[in-house]
């Protein structure tokens, strides 16, 4: 029998009454149940045409037997093979149904876990996982390998849960999620899952995946003309049915999509019937702060793979980022649970900022109202869940270093550097990346402003500042104009949320007000588009930049000054590199969006794209060599970089092709690309910060 340290005591309720499925449930089954079956039978319906098509071609008899009818025979029978084949492709395609990230553990080694998961099925009479998992995510869900056979028999699900869930939570809010993942494993619906997932797979084959299909069809089309003209008969066939799949395709989701968040309310009223209303809630509220705990962890401990150091445990560094992060960011702290003083937790109804975790559920307004309708009291145990757990360590540092080499395709035999060894090293990166609170942000998401810092007198001259007036240009610039612009920035954010309000269908208003004037709901597309141009618009801070560079010149004495010149020299030169880099993904992602929008490419069509693949490398190429050519100013844990270019990439540029379309290739090249922009941002922000910290020694002369 499990301890009560161990397992919070549950309400004493009728919690199959409590958990009743609703009508609106009910209702929301029997629409998806008639979706997948209408789908199902205009798929089969298709499928045996174009069987019957097959038959028909190859049986069919050639009454006149002569070079053009046999030519109409093998055009006929190539035309309904291939349309067969494309019906059929998603058959083809290799099923991933294993994730690397993913390490099953055993009851013998966690015999508490294994007793928790054990009681708290019985108590939500739902049936035990297949298997356990855990992983490094802020997650715990319900999953099941999928395929054709789990559409006819009973399939066994497992259960994830992720560490750095599990490091955000207490006990009772750790009970409450794996009740709420419980409740999905009881839930029948569930099964209309897979029937779902296997229409999205055969839609998403016929419409989205670009195969061995698609190139046989590209080489047909290109073959000699008295056969090419049969590809070209096949091509309004094959759109046409890839159009309909897609409306399909559509239909089906926003019907499962209901049907989810139904789902989703029940599994946490099966929560709340072990747990009490509060914990789920409380759970889901601190996903925010744990997210983004890990989100700086795992920055940092990216930063420290650039310098081939590899750490032991990232959850150490999520627990160190998340004490960081309450002493220095007022917003988080005041955001944070223990801070909340309203008498509900979500007080606004936000589908925007729903965690990642819970990105497909109701907002966490909505549920809260679901979780406590019928409000029920339970016990809180503030423990940690880590005691279910023999040798927690042991697990984090398991879960840490199999992350760390399946994502950077490491060897066996790495070796591991101490969490605290590498938390010294992160450190010296907080120390330049995180930024003084009077800059209120400013610098965190923009570029500053480009000007020539070799020739100060001529910035000087044009902002018009001498050396006496610099210190109260200074206390001007920071205490007034700065609050000014972030004051302004803050309102077009908050007049941009209301536009997605709009948008989103959030807000219902069919006329709106915006500054000062009424707009019609029609109209909200072309505001949000005048608020995006305004908020990238960084104009207002040119003067900013350019008269805090003049007033630090001023302050400075001779060897400041020289090391302001130069470290501002270098971060202009650099993050012109960088801003081409940014350049050349977005364009890589604008052509493949632009090819995905098309569908099937014309020889012309072909030979465009790849050249403009092929350039987009050709520029990545030129924009590591401009940065090669940089000298890098002083920075910590950058000491033995002699050459950016390697820094920056550590392997030649993918060569991609000129004349054809290789999905390897670009695929690589993003690889590449966001290999690149991560470390190029590392050290952006690493010389802006340098910066910044020269410029607060100038202003100690003050």
């Amino acid at each position: 029998m499990i301890s009560k340290n161990y397992y919070p005591e549950s309400p004493e309720i009728d919690r199959k009454r409590y958990t009743k499925i609703n009508t609106k449930y009910q209702s929301n089954v029997i629409i998806v149940m008639f979706g997948i079956i209408l789908f199902f039978i205009i798929y089969l319906a298709a499928l045996y045409g174009s069987f019957y098509l097959v038959y028909h071609a190859i049986f069919y008899d050639i009454t006149h037997v002569n070079k053009l009818t046999i030519i109409l025979k093998i055009g006929a029978v190539g035309m309904s093979v291939m349309f067969s084949l494309f019906m059929i492709k998603f058959l083809f395609k290799k099923q991933q149904n294993k994730n690397d990230f993913n390490i099953e553990i055993k009851k013998e080694e966690h015999p508490k876990l294994f007793d928790f998961i054990n009681k708290l099925s019985r108590e939500t009479n739902a049936p035990l996982p297949k298997k356990v998992f855990v992983n490094h995510e802020i997650n715990a869900s319900v999953f099941y390998n999928n395929t054709i056979l789990s559409l006819f028999l009973p399939t066994k699900k497992n259960l994830l849960i992720g560490l750095g869930l599990v490091n955000g939570l207490n006990l009772s809010e750790f009970k409450a999620v794996l009740a709420h993942e419980f409740g999905h494993f009881s839930q029948s619906s569930m099964r209309l899952g897979s029937y779902v997932y296997m229409a999205n797979q055969i839609i998403y084959g016929m419409v989205y995946d670009r195969d061995y299909w698609d190139q046989m069809y590209d080489s047909w089309r290109n073959s000699d003309i008295r056969l090419a003209i049969f590809a070209w008969l096949l091509m309004p066939i094959v759109w046409g049915t890839r159009q309909l799949m897609i409306l399909i395709y559509k239909g089906i989701n926003i019907l499962q999509s209901s049907l989810s968040r139904q789902m989703e309310y029940h599994a946490d009223l099966v929560a709340v019937s072990v747990t009490g209303s509060d914990a789920i809630i409380n759970g889901l509220y601190k996903l925010d702060a744990t997210t983004q705990a890990m989100n700086f962890a795992m920055e940092h401990v990216n930063s420290a793979t650039h310098n081939k150091i590899y750490t032991s445990n990232l959850f150490y560094h999520q627990d160190m980022a998340f004490k960081y992060l309450k002493d220095h960011n007022p917003e988080f702290e005041a955001n944070l649970l223990e801070n909340i003083k309203s008498n509900r937790v979500f007080v606004k109804d936000d589908d925007y900022n729903i965690p990642s975790m819970y990105a497909s559920h109701p907002s966490g307004y909505k549920r809260e109202n679901n979780a406590k309708q019928n409000y029920l009291t339970g016990e809180i145990n503030e423990g940690s869940p880590w005691i279910l757990f023999n040798d927690p360590e042991k697990l984090c540092e398991k879960v840490t270093q199999n992350l760390i080499k399946v994502s950077l395709n490491l060897k066996e035999g790495i070796e591991f550097t101490d969490a605290k060894k590498v938390q010294e090293f992160i450190q010296s990166e907080i120390s330049e990346t995180q930024f003084n609170p009077i800059y209120l942000g400013s610098y965190d998401t923009r570029f500053i402003t480009d000007f020539d810092a070799k020739n100060p007198e001529g910035i000087i001259k044009e902002v018009s500042i001498t050396k006496e007036d610099s210190s109260t240009a200074i206390k001007n610039l920071y205490e007034t104009v700065l609050k000014e612009i972030v004051a302004s920035e803050k309102k077009v954010s908050e007049e941009l949320q209301m536009v997605v309000d709009i948008l989103g269908n959030v807000k219902k208003d069919k006329v709106f007000n915006f500054r000062g004037k009424e707009v019609k709901r029609k109209d909200a597309q072309s505001v949000y588009e005048e608020l995006i141009k305004e908020l990238d618009n960084e104009n207002q801070y040119e003067i900013f930049d350019k008269k805090i560079f003049a007033t630090h010149y001023l302050l400075a004495n001779d060897i400041e000054k020289k090391e302001l010149i130069e470290r501002y020299d270098f971060q202009h030169s650099f993050q012109k590199c960088h801003k081409s880099f940014i350049k050349t993904q977005s364009e890589v992602l604008n052509k493949i969006t632009e090819i995905q929008q098309i569908g099937t490419l014309e020889e012309k069509e072909l030979y465009h794209f790849a050249a403009q693949f092929y350039d987009q490398a050709k520029y990545l190429k030129n924009s590591l060599e401009n940065a090669d050519t940089l000298q890098l100013p002083i920075m910590s844990n950058m000491q033995e970089v002699n050459s950016l270019k390697t820094f920056l990439l550590d392997e030649k540029v993918q060569r991609i092709s000129s004349n054809k379309i290789d999905g390897d290739e670009i695929n690589q090249l993003l690889k590449q690309l966001d290999q690149v922009i991560d470390k190029a941002r590392r050290l952006y922000f690493k010389g802006l910060g340098n910066i910044l910290k020269l410029q607060e020694e100038i202003r100690k002369n003050i």
